[in-house]
């Protein structure tokens, strides 16, 4: 009788589950309009931006990234005086390669608001121990033991101030697609909960501009290409915000 109970108890289990899979896989079209209409969150932090380390990131398929892709300082390495820490030493005219990810619910992606922004910029002018949203962002009552610290300290909690910006690029979508300038590549559709979420991957192949030269240049990458209407310590935290900081040195 015990064993009858268990098997009886063990089908219903596989049963129960196999109709959540079930569930899962339908899209459930109020909650994709409902979050189509959202207005209550921000665009942002509906999107998680990230840099892609390697090839097993955000499910990248096999031979979708170049060799040479983000050849960058080490990230969250406060050690300097390591050889392998320091700033990666390029050269103007050089051609380099930024990988990226974003990953988010379709409706956050398709928005208006939402695009691709890539900022350069040099060590920001405000430092040390500056309040300001405009800076890497610590408070004075525990303040970073190098401007180094700081900025990995502030790696999604930073967005560069106007004057420290040296160059932008910018696409006003997120869709896949190819320029000399960008290549998109949808990865991955996902349905989570009734909910369309999707993976891109975003190439940008960038001249160094003789702007650069002599200087130690960070890499902000934002889902947003603009800000404007919208305070920079808004996008504190922010997943849709990220940053390389003190990638690399232009000769």
């Amino acid at each position: 009788m015990k064993s009858i109970f268990k098997n009886l108890l063990v089908a219903i289990t596989v049963i129960g589950f196999a109709a959540s899979c079930t569930k899962d896989e339908v899209i459930n079209t109020d909650a994709n309009a409902g979050l189509a209409g959202a207005s209550t969150f921000t665009l942002s932090n509906r999107l998680l931006a990230g840099f892609v380390l390697d090839s097993t990131a955000a499910g990248v398929p096999a031979g979708a990234l170049p060799t040479g892709y983000n050849n960058f300082r080490k990230q969250l390495t406060y050690d300097t005086i390591a050889t392998a820490n320091k700033p990666k030493i390029d050269t103007v005219g050089q051609v380099i390669t930024i990988a990226v990810f974003i990953k988010g619910d379709d409706a956050a992606i398709s928005n208006s608001l939402n695009g691709i922004n890539f900022r350069f910029f040099g060590t920001p002018t405000l430092y040390p121990f500056a309040s300001s949203a405009s800076n890497w962002v610590k408070l004075a009552s525990n303040p970073p033991q190098s401007f180094i610290q700081a900025a990995e300290d502030s790696i999604r909690g930073f967005i560069p101030k106007a004057t420290d910006v040296l160059a932008t690029v910018a696409s006003p979508a997120i869709a896949a697609g190819s320029t000399p300038t960008f290549t998109i590549t949808k990865v991955a559709a996902e349905n989570i909960n009734g909910v369309s979420y999707s993976t891109y991957v975003i190439l940008l192949t960038y001249s160094i501009p003789p702007a650069f030269a002599g200087k130690l240049i960070s890499v902000n990458f934002c889902t947003r290409t603009s800000l404007s209407g919208a305070s920079p310590s808004n996008f504190r935290n922010d997943l849709g915000n990220v940053n390389w900081n003190y990638a690399f040195r232009v000769k």
